[in-house]
């Protein structure tokens, strides 16, 4: 496995956990349903915003 191939499987597994711990927190909570439409719109936009962080750090290492 490359460097990037290394660093990119690590940043996938920050996501991942990151993910799940959100929808985690958005079952139990006891929120309306207005709000639960905008956690997961917030957990959906920061997920997006991670990946491209991710693409954008693994493009630029050097190998």
């Amino acid at each position: 496995m490359s460097k990037k191939d290394d660093v990119a499987k690590e940043l996938d597994n920050y996501l991942e956990t990151f993910s799940l711990s959100i929808q985690r927190s958005i079952q139990s909570s006891n929120c309306d349903r207005d709000a639960q439409f905008l956690f997961d719109e917030l957990a959906r936009q920061t997920y997006y915003l991670f990946t491209y962080f991710r693409d954008a750090i693994v493009d630029n290492i050097k190998e």
